[in-house]
């Protein structure tokens, strides 16, 4: 997963690694000193920061006044950077205290939509930082296959096979995005380049091998 370091309310700096539990529901798990995830692994201190800056939780959301997209967006924000319970259930959890008007249903499509886009934006961020330092590696597309695989994911996980580099990984993403979205008719879906493919996306980005 992406290894990062977060800053806490109290200006401590606590590595993180950002998972996807396998069926759909992400975690950011807290990595412990001592373990193959402690400080002296953490491949960039500042990627969720800057991930924050770069607005990835600066969202709106339909029929949520300005002051509901606020409270949603500040939240998400909070739990990226704390120690709190990051699965899904815990995030509606959190969501609700602060829209309890908005039904747990919104919430969960939400949690899982924006935690998705926030782990997959931060697993690619770390990676193109390996690739502009030289690195070069082959990704692909994982995920579930099931009842629930979209047609996007599949065309994406088809297009990519046994892996392509990163630049032509994204232009397929972005590629087969929109072309779903056209598909469904969908104008409100604008791909923003934060490798979410769709509204609650199970699928990832993930490096198959290094080509040097």
């Amino acid at each position: 997963g992406v290894r990062a370091r977060i800053r806490t309310p109290g200006g401590r700096t606590t590595p993180f690694r950002a998972v996807d539990d396998g069926s759909g529901a992400v975690l950011i798990q807290k990595a412990y000193p001592g373990t193959a995830f402690g400080p002296g692994s953490l491949a960039d201190q500042h990627i969720i920061l800057r991930l924050i800056d770069y607005g990835i939780f600066d969202r709106t959301y339909a029929d949520f006044s300005p002051q509901q997209n606020a409270l949603v967006n500040d939240v998400l924000s909070e739990i990226v950077q704390t120690t709190g319970d990051t699965s899904v259930s815990g995030i509606v959890e959190r969501l609700h205290e602060v829209v309890p008007e908005i039904e747990s249903s919104r919430l969960e499509v939400i949690a899982r939509t924006e935690m998705t886009r926030f782990v997959n934006a931060a697993r690619a961020e770390a990676w193109r930082d390996d690739e502009v330092n030289g690195e070069v590696w082959l990704y692909g597309w994982v995920g579930p296959k099931d009842h629930r695989t979209t047609e996007v994911c599949k065309r994406i996980t088809q297009r990519m096979g046994n892996g392509v580099q990163f630049a032509e990984a994204s232009a397929i993403v972005a590629q087969e995005s929109q072309r779903g979205a056209q598909e469904r008719e969908d104008n409100s879906w604008q791909y923003r380049g934060d490798w979410l493919a769709h509204h609650q996306c199970r699928h990832v980005l993930s490096r198959i091998r290094r080509v040097r």
